[in-house]
C-alpha cells in the first residue's frame, strides 16, 4: 500500500489495480490525530480500520485519494484547513472528532456541496436543515424509535411483560413507556408485573399460548440478576410458558458473564453494533491487522478500528455486511441531514446459538 507523505500528519492513500477503474473518490479524514494521549490513539485507531475498508476496494477497481489531515482538539487548526481550500475537490468529509469544530465543519461541507459523515457522537442542532451532513451515531432517542421498530417487527404475535424491578430508573421507564404506546397503538396485549409478585400474579401476568417477551425497567446488573433469577425459577416450574428477555444494550458488556442466563431465558438484546469475537471474520480481520500495522489490534469494546473499517467500507462499497457497527443512513423529515437508523437484535437462543436480527 503506497504512502505519500504531504505534511505531518497528512498523507495521501491512492488505490489502484488492473481491474476498470470506477470514478475516482477524494476522501478527507480530519480528526484531532495530534492531540496526543488516548485521543490520538483512538483517531489513529479508526484511521487504521478506514485504511484497510479503503484496500478492500481494490479488487473492485477503484481509485482513492485520502487525505489524513490533523484538525486538532479546537477551532483554530480547523480554521486553517478550511481557509487553505484544500478540503474543496473532496467528495466526503469524515469528521470532526470534537463538538466544537462541528459547525464550522458543517458549514463548510454546506458551502462547497461536500458531504460530511460524522463518525462519533458529537451533536449538530442544525441537521434537520443541513442535507449534506450524514450522522453515524444517532441520538439516544432516535435509536430507542428505531429498536422498537425493530421489535413490533418481531414479536407483533407476542404478549408483553413490563417488570417491575427493586431498580428502576429513568431510561428503563421511559423505554417501557415508549414500547407501552407502541403496543396501544397496534393492539398488542402487555400486563403489569413487580419482580416481587408471588406465583400466583407470576402466572396471571403471562399468556400460555403466546411468546411472553418481558422487558425490565432498569438495565442494571441488580435488576438483571433479581429478574433473571425469578423468571428461570418461573420457567422450571411452567415449561409450558414460552418466555423471551429483552434486552438493552449495557448487557453485552457483561454477556460473557451472563451467557448462561442470557441463552436460558432466549433472549434478545438490542444494540446498534455487536461483533463475535468467536465469528470467522472477527478473527481474520484481527489477522489483516496485524499484518497490515505488525501489532495486535488492541481489544476494547466497541473497537474503533472495527468502526472505521465498517463506516469505510458504507461509504465505498453497497450491500455491506458489518463487522461490527451497521450504517443505514435516512433523511431526517425528508429534506435535511441523514441519520444512521441502523440496529439490530443479538439472540441468545436456548440452544447455545447466537445470531443477529437486523
Amino acid at each position: 500500500m503506497p504512502f505519500r507523505v504531504k505534511k505531518i500528519l497528512a498523507v495521501s492513500l491512492v488505490l489502484c489495480s488492473l481491474m476498470p477503474a470506477f470514478a475516482q473518490r477524494r476522501v478527507a479524514v480530519l480528526l484531532p490525530f495530534g492531540s496526543g494521549g488516548a485521543m490520538q490513539e483512538s483517531m489513529v485507531e479508526f484511521y487504521r480500520g478506514f485504511l484497510m475498508a479503503a484496500d478492500s476496494v481494490r479488487s473492485l477497481g477503484q481509485t482513492l485519494e485520502i487525505h489524513a489531515l490533523d484538525a486538532g482538539a479546537n477551532t483554530s487548526q480547523l480554521d486553517e484547513i478550511l481557509r487553505s481550500g484544500e478540503l474543496r475537490e473532496m467528495d466526503f468529509v469524515i469528521g470532526p472528532g470534537v463538538a466544537a469544530q462541528t459547525d464550522a465543519l458543517a458549514d463548510y461541507c454546506h458551502r462547497h456541496g461536500i458531504r460530511l459523515v460524522m463518525p462519533f457522537n458529537t451533536p449538530y442542532a442544525s441537521l434537520p436543515s443541513n442535507p449534506s451532513v450524514y450522522q453515524a451515531i444517532a441520538s439516544p432517542e432516535v435509536q430507542t424509535q428505531f429498536a422498537l421498530q425493530l421489535v413490533m417487527e418481531n414479536f407483533a404475535d407476542a404478549h408483553f411483560v413490563f417488570l417491575k424491578t427493586n431498580n428502576y430508573n429513568e431510561r428503563g421507564v421511559a423505554l417501557q413507556n415508549a414500547l407501552r404506546q407502541q403496543l396501544e397503538q397496534f393492539g398488542v396485549s402487555f400486563s403489569d408485573l413487580n419482580v416481587n409478585a408471588d406465583d400466583l400474579a407470576l402466572d396471571r401476568a403471562m399468556s400460555i399460548t403466546r411468546r411472553n417477551v418481558i422487558l425490565l425497567d432498569s438495565p442494571a446488573e441488580p435488576a438483571l440478576q433479581h429478574a433473571a433469577g425469578v423468571l428461570k425459577r418461573f420457567q422450571d416450574a411452567n415449561p409450558g410458558y414460552k418466555l423471551s428477555l429483552l434486552g438493552y444494550p449495557d448487557w453485552l458488556e457483561r454477556a460473557e458473564a451472563y451467557s448462561a442466563v442470557f441463552h436460558s431465558l432466549d433472549t434478545y438484546i438490542f444494540t446498534t453494533f455487536y461483533c463475535n469475537p468467536l465469528s470467522g471474520r472477527t478473527i481474520r480481520f484481527r489477522r489483516q491487522y496485524k499484518d497490515f500495522f505488525h501489532a495486535e489490534m488492541p481489544s476494547q469494546s466497541p473497537s474503533l478500528c472495527m468502526t472505521g473499517f465498517d463506516l469505510g467500507l458504507a461509504l465505498l462499497m453497497d450491500n455491506v455486511s458489518p463487522l461490527q457497527n451497521g450504517y443505514r443512513f435516512i433523511q431526517v423529515d425528508g429534506q435535511g441531514g441523514y441519520v444512521n437508523s441502523f440496529v439490530e437484535l443479538v439472540h441468545y437462543s436456548p440452544n447455545r446459538l447466537i445470531s443477529v436480527i437486523r
